[in-house]
């Protein structure tokens, strides 16, 4: 991607966030009776996956049975939030997944969501809620997992790194990234909380 285009997509993504409104969330997280504060903000620039410098865009977004949505839903309704961005050619998204898992169901009493957001399949053309399906199937998952059939989150971060793990806080602050497998997501997130 040239930094003309990826520009481009950022300046596309701002537009696409200023016209979302702040979210609102219930007094429970969306992760099933973590704490959370009620309100929160929308995303605001300068949008990045830098820690302590930029937000994470409130990206559209799809679930596996095509139920849209953005990220902003995922972070509004926990104390912190980490996303992995992935692709079904990835072999190291692959492998993170038990990882993703294990951290859910260990941190969801403490507002924690995790969740997998899939931008290609594995043909590398944009994701299909078919795809998500399948992948979420096979891997025996029950954490979020969306699409981003228009690659929006391409514009966040060189493919090469796949997967990219983001932990955000309720305001869409990145506080942490890494680019690769991570094998131990309990562990990244726990400084966090």
């Amino acid at each position: 991607m040239t930094m003309t285009s990826a520009s481009s997509a950022l300046r596309r993504l701002a537009l696409l966030v200023a016209l979302l409104p702040a979210c609102t969330g219930g007094d429970e997280a969306a992760s099933g009776g973590g704490r959370a504060p009620t309100t929160c903000n929308a995303a605001e620039m300068p949008f990045g996956t830098t820690p302590g410098t930029s937000s994470l865009p409130d990206l559209p977004l799809a679930d596996c049975t095509g139920e849209r949505s953005t990220l902003a839903d995922l972070r509004c309704g926990a104390q912190l939030t980490f996303v992995s961005f992935g692709a079904g050619w990835c072999e190291p998204c692959r492998a993170e997944a038990p990882a993703l898992q294990e951290a859910s169901v260990e941190l969801a009493a403490e507002g924690v969501v995790v969740a997998q957001v899939m931008f290609q399949d594995a043909d590398a053309r944009p994701a299909t809620t078919q795809f998500c399906q399948s992948w979420r199937d096979e891997l025996d998952l029950t954490i979020p997992v969306f699409i981003d059939p228009v690659e929006n989150s391409t514009a966040l971060f060189d493919v090469s790194g796949t997967p990219l793990n983001v932990i955000v806080d309720r305001d869409g602050r990145v506080l942490w990234s890494k680019a690769g497998r991570v094998d131990d997501v309990t562990g990244a997130i726990t400084p966090y909380l």
